[in-house]
């Protein structure tokens, strides 16, 4: 009984001398900052409307955001629009009037360097595009010569993606009451009732 006596005592002993030495080499911190990369705003519209595959891509890519960065009010076709501003990308018309889009590179017999064309990530034909205007782009996407992968011909020419406009980002707020105000007019109308 005396033995087990004596080792406890030599059992909190140690302890304490444990604790002790713990609370000596220990520090408090006094503030601990935690630093997050932010997305750009453009790779947040990006990260919205780029859905699957090489689209979502952001290397080698140039990117006009029409959301933070709407353009100014124009009646001009959204290719009429983008002449000039994306470079390596040549927008013209072709002698029977139809866009004739190439990616700046020479042409050889194999390759016609035309850039190919893609509306909500489904190819289209340049004249498609016709009717549609800078006011309904959310977000236009240049994939130079090799940056894009959906196809041979299409990675060694360049590929041009452009977004339309969905949910809350057709209309345009300049102030977040009119948002909230289509919010309770839309639920009240799902209720049954109405402002009107």
């Amino acid at each position: 009984m005396k033995s087990k006596i004596i080792a406890f005592i030599v059992f909190i002993t140690f302890t304490n001398f444990l604790i002790a030495q713990v609370n000596t080499d220990s520090t408090t911190l006094e503030k601990v900052v935690v630093k997050k990369k932010t997305s750009s705003l453009v790779n947040i519209v990006n990260d919205r409307y780029a859905s699957r595959g090489m689209f979502k891509n952001t290397v080698n890519v140039k990117m006009l955001d029409y959301i933070n960065n709407p353009p100014p009010p124009t009646n001009l076709p959204i290719l009429e629009y983008l002449r000039g501003k994306l470079v390596g990308v040549n927008i013209e018309r072709g002698v029977n009037g139809n866009y004739v889009i190439t990616s700046g590179r020479f042409k050889t017999l194999m390759d016609e360097a035309e850039v190919k064309i893609y509306l909500d990530e489904q190819l289209v034909d340049a004249d498609f595009l016709e009717s549609i205007f800078p006011r309904d782009v959310a977000l236009v996407k240049y994939f130079q010569p090799g940056a894009s992968m959906s196809t041979a011909l299409a990675s060694s020419s360049g590929t041009l993606a452009i977004y339309t406009k969905k949910g809350e980002d057709i209309y345009n707020f300049n102030d977040k009451n009119d948002l909230n105000n289509i919010r309770k007019t839309v639920d009240s109308l799902k209720k049954g009732k109405s402002y009107l």
